[in-house]
C-alpha cells in the first residue's frame, strides 16, 4: 500500500460497531492501528463532532460502457483525446493530407473518438460530411467490390445527400472494375457537392483485412479485390480527393503488412495509437456526468480509480457506476477509494466482465505460443502488484530472442508494461484478473462448442434461482419452477449428447448484478455479462430488451477470439436471436436453440426459428426448453 505523507491525504471508511446508528449528533473516539514495515502502529486518538446529515435522492448511473459513445454522448462523457481528434482532422484538412490508423486495444475508445470525428465536424460546421461505416461485413463476401457498393449507397443514403441525386454504381460494376466505379463514384461527388466532402470512418478495419489473409487459400479472387480496394485508396489519397478516410482497428499496424502484403496503403498509412488515459481526463469521467447532483467524488477515490485501471476509459466508467451503486445501496453521497477498490475486485473475480477477454485475446494469444508461454510463466512467478526482471522471469536459462520479442507484444498489447527494467501487469484489476483466469491455460481443441445462456430473460430480469412458468407437468416442487441449477445441468448434459469436445467458453448474460443468479452461475464456472444500469434504464423507457445486445455482443467476442469454436448453444426466452443465428449458419457454424415453449413464434414467420431449423437441418437445431427439462427430469431416477 501507498504511504501517506504530510502533504497527502486518505480517506479513511469503516463499518460502525453493530447496533449502534448514527442519526443524532455524536462525539467519536478514532484510533488506527495499522501495520508497517513489519511492526504494528496505533494512532493517538482523535475526538471527531459528528452531525448527521440526510442523504438527498441520489441519481441513476450516468456512466456508459460496453458499447461506443454516439455522437450526442461526446459533449459531457468523451475526455482526454484533443490531442488525436486535432491530428486526425488535420489529416482530412482541404484534402486527404494523410492517410491514418487509429490503433489500439479493444475498447479503448476506438470507435467513441471516431464519433467524436463526427461530432466535431458538425460543432465546428467544417465542410465535411462524415459517415461511420464498419468492415465487420466483409467475412460474408466474396468480392470487395460489394463493401463497395454498400458503402455507396450508405454515403447517398445520408439525410444531406438525399435530393443530390448522386450516382451509385451497381454492384456488378463495383466487382467488374473498382477503380472505373470508384472514379464515377467521386466524380459525382464532385459535381453535386462542389463545396463539401465525405469524410469515411471505417471502423473494424482489422476484420477486412483478417478476411482477406484467411481466405488467401480458398478464395483468392476475394483477396485480390480488398487489395486491390486498399490500392484505390492510396493512388486517390490526396487533397484533391472527395472522398476522405480514416481507419481504425485492434491490431498493429505491422501485423497488416505481414497478413497482406501487397497493399501499397501500408507504406504511407500513418500510425496513431490509442493509449490509456491521464488523470486530469480520468477525474473528468467521473465528475462531469455527476456535476449536477449532490454526488461527489472524492479526489483520493479519482486517483485510486486511475491507478487501479492505467486508465482504460471503460473501465473507469464501470467501476463509476459501481461506486455509485454502492453509495445509492448505503444512502450517501460520497464517494471513496474503498468504493473504488471494492469495484475493481468486483470486475476482476467475480463479474467476469467481457473487459478482460478484450484486453487478453487468449485466441490471438494462442497463436504465439512464446507470448503465451512467457505471460503464463509470470503469473506463477510473480504476485499480484509484483514486478520481475526479464533475465529473472526466464531463469534458469538465458534471455533468447524469442523472450525479448514475447515481451515486447505483451508490452505492445497493454498487457504488461516495463518500469525501470522490471516488468509487470498494466493494471491492478487486469493483474487480478490474469491471476485467476490464466494460470492453467489449456488449448481447446477442434470444434469445441460454446454455451451462452440469457438468464436475464429467463428469470424476467429479477436473477433470482430460479426459472418459473414453463409449461410443464415436472418442477423442483411446484409444475412449471425449475431451480436455475437444475437448467444449467440440464443444458450441459444437451451439449454433451453433441460433442464430447471440452467447452471453450460459458456465458450468461444477468441483471441485475449480485443477484441469487450470479452465484449459481459462477459455481458452475460460466461467465457473467451484467446488463449495465444506463442499458437496462433505456430498456424500460423504450419497450427494447438489452440482455440480447449484451449476449449478441459476447457472441461475437467469442466466434471472433475462438475460431476453433464450431458448436453455439443459446438458451434464450425470446425471438431477438435469428439475425444472429443466420449470421452464425452463413459462417458454417453449428447452432443449437434451447428456447421457451412462448417464444418459438409463429412458424409461418418468414425469419422463424422453424424456417431455419429446416433450411438448415444439418447444422442449425430447435429445442423447448420445457422439453429439455422434462427429458432431464424422466432420466433422473430421484426426480
Amino acid at each position: 500500500s501507498d504511504l501517506v505523507g504530510a502533504e497527502q491525504t486518505a480517506v479513511l471508511t469503516f463499518a460502525l460497531p453493530k447496533g449502534m446508528r448514527l442519526t443524532e449528533q455524536c462525539r467519536l473516539s478514532v484510533a488506527i492501528t495499522f501495520e508497517f514495515a513489519g511492526g504494528d502502529h496505533r494512532t493517538e486518538p482523535v475526538e471527531l463532532d459528528l452531525e448527521p446529515q440526510p442523504c438527498p435522492p441520489l441519481p441513476l448511473s450516468p456512466y456508459i460502457f460496453n458499447r461506443p459513445l454516439q455522437p450526442d454522448e461526446i459533449e459531457g462523457h468523451f475526455f482526454g483525446r484533443t490531442d488525436e481528434q486535432e491530428m486526425l482532422l488535420s489529416s482530412v484538412r482541404d484534402g486527404q493530407q494523410n492517410l491514418r490508423y487509429v490503433e489500439g486495444i479493444r475498447r479503448a475508445g476506438k470507435s467513441s473518438l471516431l464519433n467524436s470525428i463526427e461530432h466535431e465536424v458538425k460543432k465546428r460546421n467544417l465542410p465535411l460530411i462524415p459517415i461511420v461505416v464498419s468492415a465487420a461485413s466483409a467475412k460474408a463476401l466474396d468480392h470487395a467490390g460489394k463493401l463497395l457498393h454498400s458503402f455507396f449507397e450508405a454515403v447517398v443514403g445520408l439525410r444531406e445527400l438525399a435530393t443530390c441525386g448522386i450516382e451509385v454504381p451497381t454492384e456488378q460494376r463495383c466487382c467488374d472494375n473498382m477503380a472505373e466505379a470508384y472514379a464515377q463514384f467521386t466524380k459525382s461527388l464532385a459535381n453535386r457537392l462542389p463545396d463539401r466532402r465525405i469524410l469515411a470512418l471505417l471502423d473494424d478495419f482489422n476484420q477486412l483485412v483478417d478476411a482477406a489473409s484467411e481466405m488467401r487459400e480458398h478464395l483468392p479472387a476475394f483477396t485480390n479485390s480488398v487489395v486491390g480496394f486498399l490500392n484505390i485508396i492510396f493512388a486517390t489519397g490526396n487533397p484533391h480527393a472527395r472522398l476522405l478516410w480514416i481507419f481504425t482497428g485492434h491490431k498493429m499496424l505491422q501485423q497488416y503488412r505481414r497478413d497482406l502484403p501487397g497493399a501499397d496503403l501500408w507504406g504511407i498509412l500513418g500510425r496513431l495509437a490509442i493509449d490509456f488515459l491521464k488523470l486530469d481526463a480520468v477525474k473528468e469521467i467521473l465528475t462531469q456526468p455527476l456535476k449536477d447532483t449532490c454526488v461527489v467524488v472524492t479526489p483520493e477515490a479519482i486517483s485510486l480509480v486511475h491507478r487501479l485501471t492505467a486508465g482504460h476509459p471503460e473501465l473507469v466508467q464501470k467501476i463509476g457506476e459501481y461506486m455509485l451503486g454502492n453509495a445509492r445501496q448505503d444512502r450517501r453521497f460520497v464517494l471513496t477509494p474503498a468504493d473504488a477498490h471494492e469495484g475493481a475486485r468486483y470486475l476482476a473475480l467475480f463479474s467476469d466482465d467481457p473487459f478482460a477477454g478484450a484486453w487478453y485475446p487468449e485466441a490471438e494469444l494462442k497463436k504465439e505460443p512464446e507470448t503465451l508461454r512467457l505471460l503464463v510463466n509470470f503469473l506463477k512467478k510473480v504476485p499480484v502488484g509484483g514486478r520481475i526482471e526479464l533475465a529473472q522471469l526466464v531463469a534458469p536459462n538465458p534471455i533468447a530472442e524469442k523472450d525479448r520479442r514475447a515481451a515486447e507484444d505483451l508490452i505492445a498489447r497493454k498487457i504488461l508494461d516495463r518500469s525501470d527494467g522490471a516488468l509487470g501487469v498494466q493494471a491492478y484489476v487486469l493483474d487480478l484478473w490474469l491471476h485467476r483466469m490464466v494460470k492453467d491455460v489449456q488449448w481447446e481443441e477442434p470444434g469445441s462448442p460454446a454455451i451462452f445462456i440469457d438468464v436475464a430473460n429467463l428469470t424476467a430480469g429479477k436473477g433470482t434461482d430460479t426459472v418459473t412458468n414453463l409449461h410443464t407437468q415436472a418442477g423442483d416442487g411446484v409444475p412449471g419452477r425449475f431451480a436455475l441449477r437444475t437448467v444449467l445441468d440440464a443444458v450441459e448434459a444437451h451439449v454433451y449428447q453433441f460433442t464430447k469436445v471440452p467447452v471453450a467458453a460459458k456465458w450468461v448474460v444477468n441483471y441485475p448484478p449480485r443477484c441469487p443468479a450470479v452465484m449459481e452461475c459462477s459455481a458452475k464456472d460460466y461467465r457473467i455479462a451484467n446488463i449495465p444500469d444506463e442499458l437496462q434504464r433505456k430498456a424500460v423507457m423504450t419497450g427494447k430488451s438489452t440482455d440480447d445486445q449484451v449476449l449478441m455482443g459476447t457472441i461475437d467476442d467469442v466466434a471472433a477470439q475462438y475460431p476453433n469454436v464450431q458448436h453455439f448453444f443459446l438458451v434464450t426466452g425470446d425471438i431477438d436471436y435469428s439475425v444472429k443465428i443466420r449470421s452464425l449458419l452463413q459462417r458454417g457454424k453449428y447452432v443449437h436453440l434451447v428456447s421457451r415453449a412462448s417464444a418459438l413464434g409463429s412458424p409461418d414467420a418468414q425469419y422463424s426459428y422453424q424456417n431455419l431449423a429446416a433450411k438448415h437441418p444439418e447444422r442449425f437445431t430447435l429445442k423447448r426448453l420445457e422439453e429439455l427439462l422434462e427429458q432431464a427430469r424422466s432420466a433422473d431416477p430421484t426426480g
